[in-house]
């Protein structure tokens, strides 16, 4: 049904955020709730779970190949555009001597941990709804 699907994107990034929150106190970095960036990638985890969702409730449909492609581009977003733009902060930041940064993107690895929570926590929703 639609409101499991609904109900894993939802779960997916709450428990991303969450997740992002611990492993920044962990790295003793400020806590920036629902911010671009860090480990893990809400924006994959949410597309994991839309995915999934629709390729449980439709099968290999022409609606579940238009959300791979959609997840494809924002996933691909996450890591190559948004990563880039980090990058170019940080040596912005080194050449003009200021403390200010923008972590706006994610590494391969938050990419893929993103897409893994997705994919399990929708799995896990349609198991127990």
């Amino acid at each position: 049904m639609l409101y499991h699907t609904v109900a894993a994107i939802i779960i997916a990034v709450l428990l991303g955020e969450a997740i992002k929150l611990i492993v920044q106190k962990a790295a003793h970095v400020p806590l920036r709730p629902f911010h671009y960036g860090g480990m893990l990638s809400t924006h994959s985890a949410a597309i994991a779970a839309l995915c999934t969702g629709v390729l449980a409730e439709t099968g290999i449909s022409l609606l579940f190949v238009a959300c791979v492609v959609f997840s494809t581009i924002v996933a691909l977003d996450a890591y190559n555009v948004r990563w880039e733009v980090t990058k170019h902060s940080f040596a912005l930041n080194e050449r003009f001597k200021t403390k200010e940064f923008e972590i706006a993107g994610h590494t391969r690895p938050q990419v893929l941990a993103g897409l893994c929570l997705g994919i399990l926590v929708t799995i896990l929703v349609y198991m127990l709804l």
